[in-house]
């Protein structure tokens, strides 16, 4: 089955200069996951997770745990996961900052 799961990332600190969205993009692609994901001027990084399930959990926990080196994540919240027949995306791709 494949999942679709918007995702939004908050740290107490400026996500700008840490490579969070390079990291995050970098470690979709290794797993074969479409991922979106921005940096906005509030701390945060709202962005959306395309792929098996499997490898969605995955992604979910790396981010969770490991994440960019150079960022303390205060949470990341995932929510309105659901099963989806195909792909909006199956690439990963950084989308303007907002």
């Amino acid at each position: 089955a494949t999942t679709g799961t918007p995702v939004l990332i908050k740290s107490p600190t400026s996500m700008q200069g840490v490579f969070f969205c390079k990291y995050t993009q970098a470690e979709g692609k290794k797993l074969g996951l479409g991922v979106r994901v921005q940096n906005t001027d509030q701390g945060t990084a709202p962005g959306q997770l395309q792929g098996p399930i499997s490898k969605g959990r995955h992604i979910q926990e790396w981010l969770e745990t490991r994440g960019s080196p150079k960022l303390y994540l205060d949470r990341a919240n995932f929510s309105n996961e659901k099963v989806i027949s195909e792909l909006d995306y199956s690439t990963c791709k950084r989308m303007a900052r907002i």
